[in-house]
């Protein structure tokens, strides 16, 4: 779930400034946001919305239910990866903790965003197993809703409660099978891989367009074939709503970073070209791209965060193509008609838009929105270097400390460990999450060669691998005491028989 590292060359910024915009000015309001935030929004509740009370634009306050519940705990590990504020840590342990009855939440695809943007970030950033351990459980909960059809194409039935007759599948669905493409790749069931990928497929070719756009649902028959499109959030069936158009493009995105499909990849360059192509003159699409009457910023966040990462599968013309669509949208959207104030608001975007057609949440702050800016600002940011050398002290017993190379700024460190040269390697920390640059491995074996290697971490990812360091780990020899200490050493009991070459000679009291 985290984001993925990524290469920039200074030929292809659109300009200095424009980044530093991003990720200055933006993020130091991401954290003053949240600070707001917490003071009113308790561990056991999630913001969806801000709503203007008393004059004040503050977020709404929802139980772990609500379909983006995750983005919150996940906006708190975004900044404890800003910060590393050890109370910040805290509170995105706890948040976390409380979204732990979603992991069985079968009612709806939305699991998956709610996991991965929570646990999937706490593991990314803690490697702590029990969270692999929810994400395992909420893979399970999910593949529940996998329907197989007969002529071999499946698909996640999104909203079970939509139709008892038909299985439909929203575009939004192709974010949230992220989880199980996760938990395969980290242990899972293989079948959950599968699943995935015939999804991806059945939306490819069902839901998207010959010019690029999208349908936001479909329904299908029982036997595989479409019965209907339809819309929820869209202005109609055969417009295109912008969001659905982001999640379609960050999804196709994140599938090929899995499969290495070049039928996702095209794909999803495909909708990127149509959503660039009918952006507004300040890179913000309205809600539908039919309409020009409110925008949503939460769609423009979204793409520019899958755009950043699609720029990287492509070299020349097109990957510049890409990224500068990606920084013009973060560019507008760190302006002061859409960057929120604290004077105004507690939310970081404005102007919003969840559903016109429902009436949900118009021309406000999202929390989804505000999830993929700060994530959109992070993968505009380049990884940490190298880490270019580790030692090792005094090898005693089981223990070996290991110190390397600290680099500036806000960054934590990851320790790997392999009995082959080159790996694989395994994590042996986090845990704990380490934020200086020494460790001691306490589980090292006697008479065994490790290779270790150690990476830096800040919010946009993990740089690359140091060089290795071999240590061998000496065999332990039993201590033997010296004569003189015998009697009293633990190799001596004074109770057991004197051995029999140490009696002394046999006389025979007979004998004359």
């Amino acid at each position: 779930m985290k984001p993925l590292r990524i290469i920039l060359f200074a030929c292809f910024l659109v300009a200095a400034s424009a980044d530093a915009q991003c990720s200055s000015q933006a993020l130091d309001l991401a954290q003053q946001q949240l600070s707001k935030t917490i003071q009113y929004i308790d561990t056991s509740h999630f913001p969806e919305a801000t709503v203007v009370s008393n004059g004040d634009s503050r977020w709404n306050s929802n139980s772990n239910t609500i379909w983006g519940s995750g983005f919150f705990p996940g906006w708190i590990w975004y900044m404890y990866e800003q910060t590393l504020d050890p109370s910040l840590l805290a509170r995105a342990q706890q948040q976390t903790a409380s979204m732990s009855s979603e992991i069985t939440d079968a009612s709806t695809h939305d699991v998956g965003f709610r996991i991965m943007s929570s646990y999937g970030n706490g593991y990314a950033v803690t490697r702590d197993a029990s969270y692999m351990n929810a994400i395992q459980s909420a893979a399970q909960t999910m593949s529940t809703l996998y329907v197989a059809f007969p002529d071999g194409s499946g698909a996640f039935n999104s909203w079970p409660y939509y139709s008892s007759t038909y299985t439909n599948t929203i575009i939004d669905n192709m974010m949230s099978i992220e989880l199980m493409f996760y938990a395969a790749q980290n242990g899972g069931n293989p079948e959950w891989y599968t699943m995935a990928f015939n999804h991806a497929m059945k939306t490819m070719n069902n839901q998207v367009r010959a010019d690029g756009s999208t349908y936001q649902g479909v329904e299908y028959n029982s036997d595989g074939s479409v019965h209907n499109f339809f819309t929820s959030d869209g202005y109609s069936t055969n417009s295109t709503w912008s969001r659905g158009q982001a999640w379609a493009i960050y999804g196709f995105t994140m599938a090929y970073r899995y499969t290495h499909n070049a039928q996702f990849l095209a794909t999803a360059a495909k909708m990127a070209n149509y959503f660039i192509a009918n952006l507004p003159a300040d890179y913000v699409p309205y809600w539908d791209f039919s309409q020009t009457n409110y925008r949503d910023s939460s769609a423009a966040a979204i793409a520019a965060a899958g755009l950043i990462e699609l720029s990287t599968y492509f070299t020349g013309t097109t990957q510049v193509n890409y990224y500068n669509a990606a920084m013009n949208i973060q560019n507008s959207l760190g302006s002061s008609y859409y960057l929120g104030s604290p004077l105004n608001t507690d939310g970081i975007l404005l102007h919003g838009t969840y559903s016109v057609p429902v009436g949900y949440y118009i021309d406000t702050s999202l929390i989804w929105g505000d999830y993929y800016f700060i994530q959109g600002c992070d993968r505009a940011m380049p990884a940490p270097a190298q880490i270019a050398w580790v030692e090792a002290g005094n090898v005693l017993n089981n223990q070996v400390p290991l110190s390397w190379e600290g680099l500036s700024g806000a960054i934590r460190y990851s320790v790997k460990r392999s009995t082959r040269s080159g790996g694989p390697y395994a994590y042996i920390a986090p845990p704990p999450v380490l934020t200086t640059s020494s460790y001691t491995d306490t589980s090292a074996a006697p008479g065994t060669t490790y290779y270790y290697v150690v990476s830096a971490s800040n919010a946009n990812g993990e740089g690359p691998n140091s060089p290795e360091l071999v240590v061998r780990r000496p065999s332990l020899r039993p201590i033997f005491p010296s004569p003189r200490r015998r009697r009293q050493s633990r190799w001596h009991n004074p109770a057991a028989p004197t051995p029999w070459w140490k009696l002394p000679p046999f006389r025979d009291s007979t004998a004359a």
